[in-house]
């Protein structure tokens, strides 16, 4: 049996481990997580999609396991903040084969670096931003070589601080692009406080630049009443959609796809299946990924300091 243990078990780390279940691998499963109330709610998400014959083995412990344990697998779950300290912490106490970090993966620009110095090389790391594993997210980057993007998202109060990654991601994947400027002068002047106690987010236009001249706008609206909606413009004149809200994409004038974009839940046992037998996924590696995160944790930053009158290294997003 191949083990995963799984650090945190929240919200997304319970997502997570109904993932595993459809795993065709056969997992020694451990979930770690200090907090009673989120194990017991990783043990009834387990109960919903487990099956009476399952090959799995699995408990649930609010103690970390004993130094020098062996795990194929280590999803960290946990909120951003901290990150760096428990990624630390883990390495110096397993063996650890493979990562798989959560977004957004730290809240300071010294936070990415001492992630980036826990794992290289000792451990294989990846980070989950999965438009890239999507299929239908594959469609626009097919044939794109030189190609410009103008990617817009917008809907109501959708997190701009939490879930920008996800589009500067999808849109570096497509490109290879870098990120030339984040431009956060559209964003409101105060800062909300997000459904996780001491964490925040912000409402108001994002819009982050690339060296390949290709553009991405974000925009979330509290007076919004319409559906989170992906448009996706590409320089050759080819045009796709995603209805976020409806769960349907696809080219504009062309078929509609459903169920786009997949659940953490459908995703995870599909990661770990390719990583335990080939060493390798979709998702983009830790280096790629923290590449990515830096100009935008620093945008954050500086604009948390000027619009609440602080002298901060890091911003309390997650």
């Amino acid at each position: 049996m191949s083990k995963i243990i799984i650090f945190g078990c929240g919200q997304i780390g319970s997502r997570h481990l109904q993932g595993l279940a459809l795993c065709r691998i056969a997992l020694d499963i451990t979930v770690f997580d200090p907090s009673p109330t989120a194990l017991q709610t990783a043990k009834e998400r387990w109960q919903q999609v487990v099956t009476s014959g399952t090959k799995h083995q699995i408990k649930f412990v609010d103690e970390l396991p004993a130094r020098g344990a062996e795990f194929s697998v280590g999803i960290v779950a946990t909120s951003a903040k901290g990150r760096a300290d428990i990624v630390e912490t883990l390495v110096g106490l397993y063996s650890l084969s493979f990562l798989i970090l959560e977004k957004t993966l730290e809240q300071s620009v010294e936070g990415l670096l001492r992630l980036q110095n826990a794992v290289e090389p000792v451990v294989k790391t990846w980070v989950n931003t999965p438009r890239r594993v999507c299929d239908w997210h594959q469609c626009p980057g097919i044939g794109s070589n030189g190609l410009a993007f103008n990617v817009n998202h917008s809907g109501p109060s959708w997190g701009i601080a939490c879930n920008a990654i996800h589009f500067i991601d999808v849109l570096n994947w497509w490109t290879g692009a870098k990120v030339s400027s984040v431009d956060t002068s559209g964003l409101d002047e105060r800062w909300y406080e997000s459904k996780r106690a001491g964490y925040f987010d912000i409402e108001g236009r994002l819009a982050v630049g690339f060296c390949d001249g290709s553009s991405l706008t974000l925009l979330s609206d509290p007076r919004d009443a319409g559906d989170l909606v992906l448009t996706i413009n590409r320089s050759d004149g080819q045009s796709w959609y995603c209805n976020e809200t409806a769960r349907v994409a696809g080219e504009v004038g062309g078929e509609e796809i459903h169920n786009i974009p997949p659940h953490q839940s459908e995703i995870t046992g599909e990661l770990v299946e390719q990583i335990l037998s080939a060493g390798s996924c979709k998702l983009p590696s830790l280096e790629v990924s923290i590449m990515l995160h830096k100009p935008l944790i620093q945008a954050f930053v500086e604009h948390w300091n000027v619009t609440m009158e602080n002298n901060s290294t890091y911003v309390p997003i997650t």
